[in-house]
């Protein structure tokens, strides 16, 4: 794993965010989409849209645009996603951060994608425990 200085270009929903990665040397590479790694959140459309707007806005309001951030990256898959962690101020990734706040759950994609139910009170700090991969 390596870690980078970047800065926040653009958030796409509640676990994507675009970066502009500093490599060091005077070496940028901009606008490379990160998904947050072992993250699952409410998706931005269907039954669950309204719990991704929420939690959309809740990575706006933790990670504004052009705010400088700490990139830990844990590689690439097939189709070109980027995953890493966000590191925050405290050395906390953001998806511990938004896990703990109850805004998604932990998910390293071997089990089936958690089910998020609209009718349910969110964001819902008792997630962390109720979908926890074993």
């Amino acid at each position: 794993m390596y870690e980078y200085n970047a800065r926040v270009r653009k958030i796409e929903d509640g676990s994507t965010i675009y970066l502009n990665v500093d490599l060091g040397f005077n070496i940028t590479l901009n606008n490379l989409k990160f998904r947050l790694h072992n993250y699952s959140m409410p998706r931005i459309q269907g039954d669950e849209k309204y719990l991704g707007i929420r939690a959309k806005r809740k990575l706006f309001e933790l990670v504004p645009l052009n705010r400088l951030v700490k990139i830990r990256v844990h590689g690439s898959d097939k189709f070109g996603n980027h995953f890493g962690d966000i590191i925050l101020p405290d050395g906390q990734t953001l998806t511990e951060f938004l896990i703990k706040l109850g805004y998604g759950v932990y998910w390293d994609k071997t089990k089936e994608r958690y089910k998020w139910d609209p009718k349910a009170p969110y964001p819902d700090s008792s997630l962390a425990e109720k979908a926890k991969v074993e």
